[in-house]
């Protein structure tokens, strides 16, 4: 059996990474299908790029044709229904990076394929799922699959391009979270859609490459807070900023920031002129190997973990706080109810959570951790188990990979 996966840049997608080099023994031949060069990865597959330069005439020329097609119609109408701009230039560039692909695809499987089982993967809700769409509706006998993340569905107001041909065609759609399946769902309904595809929730998850010891923690009056995300506006350090500076200044705290982005500078100008506080040190790390940020959590005793996105799927920084015993702090946006759990892993707070009730939460952790420490371990351990049971990696590649083989069960993890 054959397993091909198209996606845009492989090289940044360390989950999938991870997914195939897990699960690649288990196929004859894998195969990912990108249009970006990957050369500083280790894996267990082949990698085949698709070259704009290869086919951009022919592509081109294709795509004008399509313009007066039935499916440009239906796009075109679907796009009003839904209150987004036509966007003809976009419809042209679905269609050239589609064709394309599909191009390339074709020749390499004019190769090697020999009419076996295969299954043809996306791994976003996106153009490359209209590409893995249209080639099953030429090619029926493969089975075509696609995860859906949550950006991707929220994209243009909450629009996919494409989605017709999608819907019809694609026999299995795999949801990260709840949210995102329920969000895609009241999508579906808007605009009066029928969905062909199977629909499930399977999780994706993290290793833990360290050992998690819950009694081999440092009982000191110092709360040491982590947060690692890019820093731009949806990610909120001001936010953050703001919590901390309202934190009483009898609690000692020390936030150390993984991440870089476009607002690093103004977010530390704004750092600076808050925290400027003898009972808070904080430090921004940058942006570093996921490796060394893993290591960070192994080697230092992070009391909790601290999330203030205004929306999230369900957050990697998150899984691998968790993955170390590490309690978080999250706003109710997305797919964090599914992850942080009151009692269990951690707090949850209301989307429009203040500063200041955010800044409460932080010290109620400070009083648990300096007066009641070993409830606080047993939190940890809590937290630890809840990854365990919903976020290791392994065991939700095991579910993934029984599901797109067999179909006729999900195991525990699955909604």
């Amino acid at each position: 059996m054959m397993l091909i996966i198209a996606t845009q840049e492989i090289e940044t997608e360390s989950f999938l990474i991870n997914e195939l080099n897990e699960i690649a023994h288990h196929f004859d031949r894998v195969v990912v299908i990108t249009t970006q060069k990957s050369n500083n990865i280790t894996h267990k597959f082949e990698i085949i790029i698709s070259k704009r330069s290869d086919f951009l005439l022919p592509a081109i020329l294709h795509s004008m044709k399509k313009l007066f097609s039935k499916e440009a119609y239906q796009e075109l109408r679907d796009r009003k229904k839904m209150r987004v701009n036509p966007g003809l230039k976009s419809l042209i560039y679905n269609w050239i990076t589609t064709w394309m692909i599909e191009r390339r695809l074709q020749g390499y499987l004019g190769k090697i394929w020999q009419g076996e089982e295969m299954i043809l993967y996306s791994y976003w809700l996106n153009v490359y799922a209209y590409f893995v769409a249209n080639v099953k509706k030429r090619n029926p006998q493969i089975t075509a699959i696609s995860r859906a993340h949550g950006f991707e569905i929220r994209d243009f107001n909450d629009y996919i391009p494409f989605r017709r041909t999608i819907d019809t065609y694609l026999d299995k759609i795999i949801f990260i979270s709840r949210y995102t399946k329920i969000e895609y769902e009241s999508i579906v309904k808007r605009i009066a859609n029928e969905v062909r595809a199977e629909q499930r929730v399977i999780r994706l998850g993290v290793n833990n490459l360290g050992q998690f010891v819950p009694n081999a923690f440092n009982h000191n009056n110092t709360l040491h807070i982590a947060s690692c995300s890019g820093i731009h506006q949806l990610k909120r350090l001001d936010l953050i900023i703001d919590s901390l500076a309202e934190v009483s200044e009898a609690v000692k705290l020390n936030w150390v920031h993984f991440g870089d982005g476009s607002d690093f500078n103004m977010i530390l100008d704004y750092a600076k002129k808050k925290l400027a506080k003898n009972n808070i040190t904080y430090s921004f790390k940058g942006q570093l190997a996921n490796s060394d940020i893993l290591k960070y959590y192994e080697n230092n005793d992070v009391d909790i973990f601290i999330n203030a996105s205004d929306y999230e799927g369900i957050p990697v920084s998150i899984m691998e706080a968790m993955s170390y015993g590490i309690p978080c702090i999250a706003r109710n946006v997305g797919g964090n109810s599914e992850i942080v759990i009151n009692e269990i892993s951690g707090k949850l707070v209301p989307n429009a959570a203040s500063a200041r009730l955010i800044a409460d939460v932080i010290q109620e952790f400070h009083f648990q951790k300096v007066h009641d420490f070993q409830n606080y371990l047993e939190l940890r351990s809590s937290t630890y188990k809840y990854w365990t049971e919903n976020f290791n990696a392994i065991k939700n590649y095991d579910t993934f990979l029984n599901y797109i083989l067999n179909g006729n069960r999900i195991l525990s993890n699955a909604g």
